[in-house]
């Protein structure tokens, strides 16, 4: 298993980088429910918590850890997209503008951004991009567990408003139950419309 460290952190702030954010988004490959963005301010405090990539922790591991980074970080920004939004452009699109209201939302100005990926987002400042950045930046490992905490949160919430596509236990992903709900139910006001399979399996 890949352990995130601050190796990126570190090499930015001895280059004179002082505010340095992680930022990922989850949900980008869901049927339903938004897009969501985190954004954390690196602290070396990161480093003893024992982060790991979102999709490698369970559901008790990525609460218990949301609230230590919630603790320990100086700042901590979420943004996110409506399935409505999704449709009415693209998921590509509503990933960078979710990633930028992530930024927008922390109590300071970014001197640089560590966003997981290969894409930069339209936001006004240094920007590295590291493929799989979950998996090797301690501060985008931060991101993407407040995200994946958030989106699953909300996506339980719907779930009593729709008991009938079992949300709380796949949270939107594509998986046969959820494809099986859509197929006897038709898709909802959270599914995303313009997605291969939505429409077509009523």
């Amino acid at each position: 298993m890949v352990v995130p460290d601050d190796t990126y952190e570190r090499s930015l702030i001895e280059e004179g980088s002082v505010t340095i954010v992680g930022v990922d988004e989850v949900g980008r490959g869901c049927l339903a429910g938004p897009v969501v963005a985190g954004a954390v301010i690196y602290h070396p405090v990161l480093l003893t918590l024992g982060l790991r990539d979102s999709k490698q922790l369970s559901p008790l591991q990525r609460e218990r850890l949301c609230g230590k980074i919630f603790e320990c970080c100086d700042g901590i920004g979420l943004g996110w997209r409506s399935a409505e939004s999704i449709d009415a452009t693209h998921i590509g699109i509503a990933v960078a503008e979710s990633m930028w209201d992530a930024v927008l939302t922390l109590p300071q100005r970014a001197d640089v951004l560590i966003i997981d990926g290969n894409r930069k987002i339209p936001y006004p400042v240094r920007q590295v991009t590291v493929i799989k950045g979950d998996q090797h930046s301690v501060s985008v490992a931060a991101a993407s567990i407040v995200a994946k905490v958030f989106r699953d949160r909300w996506m339980e919430r719907w779930g009593s408003i729709y008991p009938e596509y079992q949300f709380p236990i796949h949270k939107g992903y594509p998986t046969e139950a959820h494809k099986g709900a859509l197929s006897r139910f038709g898709p909802s006001i959270l599914h995303r419309k313009t997605f291969h399979g939505v429409l077509e399996q009523k």
